[in-house]
């Protein structure tokens, strides 16, 4: 509980959060928008206007804005605006001028997005954390605003919130040189991460080598389909199909994901194993579409998936780089 971090024996030792924890977050905040902006610095997004293309068409049935998504500016429109915010959004947060409107484009720009575009739960969680780079003051004067709804709230509030601005006296932690070391650490990973896809070939929208952490953001839509097989040890070709096991988001996700895919013909082992199936190899043909491009194979269906790795910190060899 709060109370139980802010007090020992009931005595309060700190009310403030050192500032370079703080500082800490907004540094991590400020990564994922300045390399979102990166990533779409790329020629799907800033010549084709993919996949936003792609996803806006899927909308055009929305009441009042569906006839202007489908407009063949539109795409364009919100790719520029797309790669714009992401890359200013973040220096106007910490400006103090700039705070107020700048929180408002986000208000604007994430629930927008979160009802157009496919992408989870990350407009929220931007949306909230944005606030972490407003003043002390105001998160203060925000919390004793909301105590308001009732005086025990306001009560609490005020127990676990004192006022600084009238007790000086209460003392503000010291960051260790340990916790600042670690800090350090994990910033300058988190800055190193996004440039880790350039270690592996090919385009990691296609192959998805080195793509966490790397904060490519709506940069990619993929389609596909994903045929498993199984060879006996005759070489007879059995189709098999287990998709009754996953629901159809995660067979959409899976059918492009060749570190899915990978797990998935480990769980097709176990099921024919169960059934007494012996001495047989799981094979694949999928065909994946990236950012409306025809489709490709994207795994060779001459590999045995049972008899290869798949890591995320090498190159997969058995993943071909249909896409440059």
């Amino acid at each position: 509980k709060l109370p139980a971090l802010l007090s020992k024996n009931g005595q309060h030792r700190y009310a403030r959060i050192p500032a370079w924890a703080v500082n800490l977050i907004r540094i991590q905040l400020g990564i994922v928008y300045t390399f979102g902006a990166i990533a779409k610095m790329r020629p799907d997004w800033v010549m084709d206007a993919q996949p936003l293309k792609i996803w806006l068409l899927m909308n055009r049935d929305m009441p009042l804005i569906g006839g202007i998504l489908a407009w063949k500016i539109t795409p364009y429109f919100f790719s520029y605006a797309g790669l714009i915010f992401d890359l200013f959004i973040f220096p106007a947060l910490l400006i103090r001028k700039t705070r107020k409107l700048a929180y408002f484009f986000v208000v604007f720009f994430h629930i927008l997005t979160f009802m157009l575009f496919p992408i989870g739960m990350f407009p929220w969680i931007m949306l909230f954390l944005t606030p972490v780079c407003f003043s002390d003051r105001f998160h203060y004067k925000f919390a004793i605003h909301c105590a308001k709804i009732s005086k025990k709230a306001r009560s609490w509030a005020l127990k676990i919130i004192p006022n600084t601005k009238l007790d000086k006296s209460i003392r503000t932690p010291k960051g260790s040189k340990a916790f600042l070391f670690l800090a350090l650490t994990l910033i300058s990973l988190e800055l190193l991460l996004p440039f880790r896809h350039f270690l592996f070939p090919g385009n990691l929208l296609w192959t998805e080598e080195g793509f966490r952490f790397s904060w490519h953001i709506m940069a990619a839509h993929k389609s596909g389909v994903a045929n498993f097989f199984i060879r006996d040890k005759e070489g007879n070709k059995i189709p098999v199909n287990y998709n009754y096991l996953l629901t159809p988001r995660q067979i959409g996700q899976m059918s492009t994901d060749p570190g899915m895919i990978w797990q998935f013909a480990k769980t097709i082992e176990k099921k024919e194993k169960g059934r007494g199936r012996k001495d047989f190899g799981v094979y694949i043909e999928n065909f994946v579409s990236l950012n409306g491009k025809p489709a490709k194979l994207q795994i060779d269906p001459k590999v045995n998936l049972l008899e290869v790795d798949y890591s995320y910190f090498e190159h997969t060899k058995w993943i071909i780089n249909g896409e440059k």
